[in-house]
């Protein structure tokens, strides 16, 4: 078992932590990402010693920041909103040069990419406008459909963890 992956789980739990960040642009930046994802998939194959090996420490790393950290995270937000979200906006950003060099963007990205990028960011700065007075009530009564909803969204949330981007 490489130990250093726990400290890396750290980094990546911290990440997953704070809104806009995904945890697989971390790995990704840690040069972890294809090994996270092939260990992932390769969890149920006849190697899965190999994987766990991997992913044991990874994972006690981002329970150990999502258990230490969210109270930290939270009162910066509370207490320093915008130096806290000037920070998450650097995170963001400034990991965009590195995913457009992975990419090969220059070479492989045409005019429908492009497209998609600016509806893309269109959208993410239209939500600027919405009204959070207006939102939804909080869930007090579980129904089936409610569930199905709720799994379903959990399944969208730990898949945009593992996105780069």
């Amino acid at each position: 078992m490489r130990w250093s992956n726990v400290f890396r789980g750290l980094l990546i739990g911290i990440c997953d932590l704070i809104p806009g960040v995904s945890g697989g642009t971390v790995a990704l930046v840690l040069g972890i990402y294809d090994e996270l994802l092939a260990s992932i998939s390769g969890i149920l194959s006849k190697h899965w010693r190999r994987h766990i090996r991997f992913l044991l420490p990874l994972g006690i790393g981002i329970g150990g920041a999502l258990l230490f950290f969210s109270r930290a995270i939270a009162y910066l937000l509370e207490h320093h909103f915008a130096p806290t979200q000037m920070f998450f906006m650097g995170l963001i950003v400034g990991v965009l040069p590195m995913l457009l060099r992975r990419s090969d963007a220059r070479r492989t990205f045409q005019a429908p990419h492009f497209v998609i990028l600016t509806i893309a960011a269109t959208a993410v700065a239209a939500m600027k406008f919405i009204n959070p007075e207006a939102a939804v009530e909080p869930i007090t009564e579980l129904t089936t459909a409610r569930a199905i909803g709720l799994f379903l969204a959990g399944a969208a949330g730990a898949t945009a963890m593992l996105l780069p981007g």
